[in-house]
């Protein structure tokens, strides 16, 4: 049974770094397996769940903001949008379970004020994928607000039971774990978190493959310039922390419904400005915006946009794709539109960045109005 856990919650299945057939990989390498389509339907199953959980939360929140039959319309925009189609269904990746875990915090937090469950299931979620860490700060000062005088102890005891609560979950996932004797991997596979792809970009179409599309695979430990003081791990989590740092003073007098939005617009400042990221990086951000979408139909045009350049981000890194492209050097061959799709990246997170700190709030379209009593 001990070897079943360790099997089954070994550090690459909770956070599988094999492109191809991820979740299978986790718990097989044999290639018999590997080639098996029932298996890699059913090692699929999870993460198709995972997504059909999260638009039907989707809908539910949705029908606060709007009427039922516009959040039935937000919901089908997740569950068919083709970014979350091919990161669970043909990729097979594990990113629907952590985006449903992020969404779910973020909800608890927001509506009953459950700050106690929000961050253990924050906890739990940052053992699905380290990137559910980011969100901490952010959810950290929803608590605080939550309290009902956050400008006295209140507060502040809140937040203290809310990081009590986060190590609570981070504690239930790893203990078995420890118990059946992984720490030393676990330890050591954590410990490499940052710097286990130490180059600019591991195929996120960012600011770094906007700057750099030739030399990618530079080491993000070296100097920005020569004699510079900074390297480029170094200035990119300090460019992103100024992001951070303007979305948290945006979010103080923001009310709680905003953090949808707040949430989301993190994400994509995270999948942008630091190095070693991923193309998957993004995807948590996709159910917190469209969320967000029913409170401000402008950010609408946000939701597409990034769907987009995410799909276009997936495909022209896919293996499969280029022999059916027939693409017999495809860093050559895809280099133009894989620039073209950073740089259209770089433009929505530009244009995000001034909407959300100085543009009008425009109030919601007629057809995004709250539902009447008869629907």
């Amino acid at each position: 049974m001990g070897l079943l856990y360790r099997g089954i919650f070994a550090p690459d299945f909770l956070y599988p770094m094999v492109a191809g057939d991820p979740a299978l990989r986790g718990v097989s390498a044999n290639p018999a397996v590997l080639a098996d389509p029932i298996q890699r339907l059913l090692l699929r199953l999870p993460m198709l769940f995972a997504d059909v959980l999260t638009g039907a939360l989707i809908f539910t929140v949705a029908r606060k903001f709007i009427a039922e039959r516009f959040a039935w319309l937000v919901a089908f925009a997740y569950w068919f949008n083709p970014a979350v189609l091919w990161n669970a269904t043909f990729w097979g990746q594990t990113d629907a379970i952590h985006a449903l875990l992020i969404l779910t915090s973020f909800i608890l937090l927001i509506f009953p004020r459950r700050v106690g469950w929000a961050f253990f299931i924050l906890g739990v979620a940052a053992f699905t994928k380290p990137q559910a860490l980011i969100f901490g700060p952010l959810l950290l000062l929803a608590a605080y607000k939550s309290a009902k005088d956050s400008k006295t102890w209140r507060g502040f005891r809140t937040v203290a039971r809310a990081i009590f609560f986060g190590a609570l979950g981070a504690a239930l996932v790893l203990l078995p774990v420890i118990w059946f004797g992984g720490a030393q991997g676990l330890l050591a596979y954590f410990g490499d978190t940052v710097g286990h792809h130490p180059i600019l970009t591991a195929n996120a179409h960012n600011l770094w493959w906007f700057l750099y599309r030739d030399n990618i695979d530079l080491q993000d430990t070296m100097a920005l310039f020569p004699g510079a003081p900074l390297s480029f791990r170094a200035f990119s989590l300090g460019l992103f922390g100024l992001f951070y740092l303007g979305a948290l003073v945006k979010a103080w007098r923001a009310p709680l419904e905003e953090f949808f939005a707040l949430g989301a617009f993190v994400a994509f400042a995270f999948f942008m400005l630091p190095t070693e990221i991923h193309e998957n990086y993004g995807y948590a951000l996709l159910p917190l915006l469209a969320l967000a979408m029913t409170r401000d139909t402008i950010l609408t045009l946000f939701y597409v946009g990034i769907s987009a350049t995410m799909i276009l981000n997936y495909a022209l890194h896919d293996p499969t794709l280029f022999a059916r492209w027939q693409l017999d050097d495809p860093q050559t061959q895809l280099a133009a539109p894989r620039w073209t799709n950073s740089f259209l990246n770089l433009l929505l997170l530009g244009a995000w960045t001034l909407y959300l700190f100085f543009g009008a709030r425009l109030s919601r379209a007629k057809t995004f109005e709250i539902a009447s009593s008869g629907g």
